[in-house]
């Protein structure tokens, strides 16, 4: 009994032994917890990683964002400042071509430049053949009258590198060189080697510009002398034109005896007003007979 005894425990033991070799030995708590945190905290990592990645990426755009910024801000005051005068050159082209925009005769503003030329309104000229007045319009067109006996003609004109272009309807363009003296512009003819004053009068038509012509005041003189003289003499000639180196007009009253002329007196008055003075420096005003010619 003893002997079987002792054999059973030798052949348990035995079996046991094998099945500790033949079967994986079985994993410990701690160790399937710690497996277990790693497998799940795997993802978070990963998310982690992706999020610092895109982080980096958001950085990254903020700082070029904020590098293009920086680059607007530093453009210089002068660039700015180029764009907006070359928008109002255009703007000024396209509202006045061949001139200027102007309002009027005020302070140092500026009525010409060889670029864009005259400024709209009315230009007292003198020279070239006779006195006249000019009025530029803002589409390069114009009409000049003269002073003489008031006749006058529609015109075009246009700048070019301080060349004036001028022409009546359909006759051969005209060429002058246009300079600006003090404050009038002088015209220089390229073929007649005439020489043309023009000064600015004001920023008006010339339906609002009244003046009168040579010949209404050269008759205007004569009826003025006729109701002034005790016999109510009026002299047979009377001729009217603008003085030297003086804004005013000269009447000169006469007649003819023996093929002599005979002066009655001179007159020398404002041509918009009428007014002004004898060679006696006696105060004359030619509206006086302004009814009796009939001229309103």
């Amino acid at each position: 009994m003893k002997q079987i005894y002792i054999t059973a425990v030798i052949a348990a033991l035995l079996l046991a032994g094998c099945g500790a070799v033949n079967e994986p030995a079985s994993k410990g708590a701690d160790s399937i917890a710690a497996e277990s945190a790693a497998e799940t905290s795997s993802p978070d990592e990963s998310t982690a990683e992706e999020k610092d990645e895109s982080s980096e990426d958001t950085s990254e755009e903020e700082s070029a964002a904020e590098s293009s910024a920086e680059s607007i801000d530093e453009v210089p005051d002068s660039a700015a400042g180029d764009d907006s005068t070359a928008s109002d050159d255009s703007s000024e082209a396209d509202s006045f071509p061949g001139g200027l925009d102007d309002d009027g005769r005020e302070g140092n503003e500026v009525h010409f430049t060889k670029e864009t030329g005259f400024a709209p309104g009315v230009w007292w000229s003198t020279g070239e053949g006779a006195d006249s007045y000019y009025q530029f319009n803002t589409d390069g067109t114009g009409i000049q009258v003269w002073q003489s006996d008031g006749f006058s003609r529609e015109f075009s004109y246009r700048m070019d590198g301080g060349k004036f272009y001028k022409r009546f309807g359909t006759d051969p363009e005209m060429l002058a060189s246009a300079e600006a003296k003090g404050d009038s512009v002088m015209l220089n003819y390229t073929v007649t080697g005439g020489e043309e004053k023009l000064e600015y009068m004001g920023n008006i038509s010339l339906d609002d510009f009244k003046f009168y012509t040579n010949d209404t005041l050269a008759e205007l003189g004569k009826e003025y002398y006729r109701m002034n003289s005790e016999d109510h003499y009026e002299p047979e000639f009377a001729e009217a034109f603008q003085a030297a180196g003086d804004d005013r007009i000269c009447i000169h009253l006469y007649d003819v005896l023996d093929g002599h002329s005979s002066t009655a007196t001179w007159y020398y008055v404002d041509r918009f007003t009428g007014k002004g003075e004898d060679i006696m420096e006696n105060k004359v005003d030619l509206t006086e007979a302004v009814k009796g010619q009939g001229i309103d």
